[in-house]
């Protein structure tokens, strides 16, 4: 999910519409970020190991960080 800032005319929306629709958008920006966080996490714990386990595991070193985001993007 990518957080995007459009203006978009309120003309027919009440405040409580507006209002609604701000918090849910403070939700969404939320969520990415603690997914952006975990990833983080999950990346540096993971970048600790040495290249056997890593292996082991199935990851690479050269591919860690593109493998970690689209995991916790799921």
């Amino acid at each position: 999910m990518s957080i995007v800032a459009t203006a978009a005319p309120d003309s027919g929306r009440t405040a409580a519409g507006r209002i609604a629709s701000a918090g849910e958008w403070i939700a969404d920006c939320i969520g990415v970020m603690a997914g952006h966080y975990a990833a983080a996490a999950t990346y540096e714990a993971l970048a600790r190991l040495p290249d056997a386990e890593l292996r082991r595991r199935g990851l690479s070193r050269a591919t860690l960080a593109r493998d970690v985001l689209a995991a916790c993007g799921r």
